[in-house]
């Protein structure tokens, strides 16, 4: 889900391309979208491959989430600014700025940061 809707910034980025620095500006401000750049990059690239975006650390603390069939999966706790955050707040959040994003630029209201 993190690397699918970091595809969004792409998709903006091709369909507003006189505004690509803008818009990557307007994630690196952000507070969900920056965090979903820098864990996206991490579960695509296994470590993150450009400086952070965001103030979130993966702990090295999970717990087991049981999924079909039985099987168990890891779920990584995150951390900001030293405080828990949930992922499902980050996708949630993530999305929600993502729209907003979006809508800044139909509007023409992205410079307004």
């Amino acid at each position: 889900m993190l690397v699918y809707l970091l595809n969004e910034k792409d998709w903006l980025k091709k369909q507003y391309p006189e505004k690509s620095q803008q818009i990557e500006d307007a994630i690196s401000a952000s507070r969900y979208m920056s965090i979903v750049g820098d864990l996206a990059n991490t579960v695509k690239h296994k470590e993150l491959t450009r400086p952070p975006r965001s103030t979130v650390d993966q702990t090295d603390c999970y717990g087991i989430v049981t999924v079909s069939g039985g099987a168990g999966r890891r779920m990584y706790y995150f951390l900001e600014n030293g405080k828990p955050i949930e992922m499902m707040d980050i996708l949630s959040n993530g999305i929600t700025e993502f729209e907003q994003l979006r809508l800044r630029l139909l509007s023409d209201s992205l410079h307004d940061n």
